[in-house]
């Protein structure tokens, strides 16, 4: 189930099942002199079956949907089953399933703020909120000039 917030820059998504840690029970291969490690089969697994329940939610809900580019704010709220995962691992592997996906880069996930994990073995699930934001959309341009001239006096007092 995906939907709309309020603003256009928001999206969100519920995808079924436990997320599967990228970090648990790696697969290590030497290739000569190089050691390689791939994710387990149970994290492929779960990367593959998610993108495509991304892909499906993207085509009903947001056909003029582009890939995030610019800085974001994820919020994952995982409903788990069994022992309680990692959190930090879960938030790598969430991350990277949608790297390429719903935003370009990793790297542009500016705060997790509001991700936790939840047990629930009935209805195991990941909630998934992306937001797009920058410094301009937030705030005034008062607040801007405001900024950048604390900014420059902080810089001068360095020097």
């Amino acid at each position: 189930m995906a939907g709309k917030s309020p603003t256009s820059r928001t999206l969100h998504f519920v995808l079924p099942g436990t997320v599967r840690i990228k970090k648990n029970s790696r697969r290590i291969f030497k290739r000569g002199k190089r050691t390689i490690n791939i994710p387990s089969v149970a994290y492929e697994e779960w990367e593959t079956s998610v993108r495509w329940m991304i892909v499906e939610q993207i085509k009903n809900y947001w056909s003029d949907f582009k890939l995030l580019t610019g800085p974001i704010h994820v919020k994952a709220i995982h409903y788990y089953k069994g022992q309680q995962p990692d959190l930090s691992g879960m938030i790598e592997s969430v991350g990277d399933a949608f790297e390429g996906m719903l935003w370009k880069n990793d790297k542009q996930i500016q705060s997790w703020d509001g991700s936790r994990q939840i047990h629930d073995k009935d209805n195991p699930r990941l909630c998934l909120w992306v937001e797009e934001f920058g410094c301009s959309d937030l705030m005034s341009e008062e607040s801007e000039i405001m900024l950048d001239q604390m900014s420059n006096n902080y810089k001068q007092s360095k020097k």
